[in-house]
């Protein structure tokens, strides 16, 4: 098991920077919910404009 404090850091954050310690979540999870958002609601419009048989794969 490796040691944490000898783990690998990227060479690009400086640890001394308050901002760079940890990533900031909240525009990432925006970003995945409202990509979750869009393709729910593209693929429920492709769906009404294609409709498929009821005995048939989606």
């Amino acid at each position: 098991m490796q040691d944490p404090t000898t783990s690998p850091v990227d060479p690009d954050v400086d640890l001394h920077v308050p901002a760079e310690l940890r990533p900031h979540a909240l525009p990432v999870l925006a970003a995945i919910s409202a990509g979750g958002t869009l393709g729910s609601a593209a693929r429920f419009g492709l769906s009404a404009a294609w409709p498929h048989r009821s005995d048939g794969f989606p």
